[in-house]
């Protein structure tokens, strides 16, 4: 009896070891991938029907370091391949940018806004082509740019992260809630501080038709706090209402807010483990709605929407440094019973990356000035914290480091550096930089699976190879 228990023993840890990790979660039906694609690094990607065919076109925010280009491009579904369709100008001068699309005009136009350290680029599809509608001139120092309507009038806020309190090893921030007004930007209230913020997104999570902002804060490579905030108007403030801790493995790179259907929106994250989840605000939690998908890069972006206009939600992820997957998300026609999902230190592996840290840069890795200077024009009315259409889109050099949001370190099984993401260890925080790329490495994960009642550990080698 006593050897029967051990041969069992001995068989369980055997398919522990060789089936656990490859179980955590499944790849999903790609429907295109592509590989080299576009730019050198992808920073963000969203979805938007900019051009009113009744399907979402995939906006996407890279960096070619080659041609020394940073723009933004549109690119639209057809006959099975992506086609792009428009691309901003350079925009290397105005490093760092950061990019978002919706609808924060009063029209209710679809609008993709381009953040600058020097403007805010609005463009919109006007007699058949996708036209400059405006530039504003702003002094902030942006980290990170999302739009959501968070009072639910139908105009979107404009949701941006900013320098909160410089600290000795890293910087605290906020996000800072404006509107457009006219042809300035006005400021509506702020949020607390919530630590070194490294991911930006806004939707209603909850289905009141008002908008809720997800923050994702930490240090290094680490998993970090989900923080959700609800906005309080007449307080004229973000407040925090939702914190999630250790919800995955490795740190969030990329995050939307996906209405699929007539289902309550889930929230997407994107990991530097290559995971993709899924999200649902429940009982003032965040829980797992679905199994997770896994891809063989780590993620620096994602981004859903009706790309083909069968009516069906498609994914896009970008996987590091420069692939692209479309690909079918399954939803349940019945949400399956959600769990409260808690990742313990050695339950799941922590990304391995080589970082280099700069304490004083911001996004896309670019020095930050000492001041948090407000938004400023030559024609602000008194009370408004706006700046006047600028007359012309360059010509200023902007200020730089060699930590620029660029070409993150090559990711282990999942694992992805800090592309499109702020990133702070005991050094500093750094934003994507242009670090070399490294080379793949071998991971040893420490698995532990429970069967039976019975906890068994062991050590699985795990070597990607591109």
């Amino acid at each position: 009896m006593h050897f029967l228990k051990k041969t069992g023993l001995l068989i369980l840890l055997t398919v522990t070891l060789l089936v656990s990790p490859l179980s955590w979660a499944a790849t999903p039906t790609a429907l295109l991938a592509k590989q080299d694609y576009l730019y050198d690094a992808f920073f963000k990607l969203e979805t938007v029907d900019l051009i009113g065919r009744g399907n979402d076109q995939l906006v996407v925010l890279g960096r070619d370091y080659t041609g020394q280009r940073i723009s933004v491009q549109l690119l639209s579904w057809a006959n099975g391949d992506l086609v792009s369709e428009w691309e901003s100008p350079n925009l290397i001068a105005e490093r760092p940018v950061a990019m978002a699309a919706g609808a924060p005009l009063p029209t209710g136009e679809q609008v993709i806004l381009v953040l600058t350290q020097k403007h805010l680029y609005l463009y919109t599809y006007q007699n058949e082509r996708i036209t400059l509608f405006d530039q504003i001139y702003h002094a902030l120092s942006p980290f990170d740019l999302s739009v959501a309507d968070l009072d639910g009038d139908g105009i979107d806020e404009l949701l941006i992260v900013n320098l909160g309190k410089r600290m000795a090893n890293y910087d605290e921030k906020v996000v800072d809630v404006y509107r457009l007004d006219g042809h300035e930007l006005r400021k509506l209230g702020s949020s607390p501080l919530l630590g070194n913020i490294r991911c930006l997104v806004g939707g209603d999570l909850d289905g009141d038709g008002r908008a809720e902002v997800v923050v994702e804060s930490g240090l290094s490579y680490r998993a970090g706090t989900f923080t959700l905030l609800r906005w309080e108007p007449a307080e004229a403030r973000l407040v925090p209402a939702i914190k999630g801790q250790k919800l995955l493995s490795s740190l969030a790179l990329g995050m939307q807010v996906v209405s699929e259907g007539k289902k309550r929106a889930l929230l997407y994250t994107a990991d530097g483990w290559g995971r993709l989840n899924f999200f649902q605000v429940e009982k003032d939690k965040f829980l797992s709605s679905r199994p997770e998908y896994s891809f063989p890069n780590g993620l620096v972006g994602v981004a859903a929407g009706d790309l083909d206009g069968d009516g069906r939600i498609e994914g896009v992820v970008a996987g590091h440094p420069n692939n692209l997957m479309v690909f079918s998300i399954d939803i349940p026609e019945e949400t399956a019973l959600l769990e409260e999902i808690t990742v313990e230190g050695s339950a799941q592996p922590e990304a391995v990356a080589a970082v280099e840290m700069s304490p004083e840069t911001g996004a896309g890795g670019e020095m930050i000035p000492e001041e948090n200077g407000e938004i400023t024009g030559s024609g602000a009315e008194p009370g408004k914290e706006g700046g006047k259409r600028a007359e012309s889109a360059g010509g200023e050099e902007a200020a730089s480091t060699e930590g620029e949001k660029g070409n993150p370190p090559a990711a282990v099984p999942g694992a992805k550096s800090e592309t499109g993401s702020a990133i702070a260890g005991s050094g500093g925080e750094a934003r994507t930089g242009d670090h070399e790329e490294q080379a793949a490495v071998a991971k040893t994960e420490e698995t532990t699976k429970e069967e039976s009642g019975i906890t068994i550990s062991g050590e699985v080698e795990v070597t990607v190879e591109w």
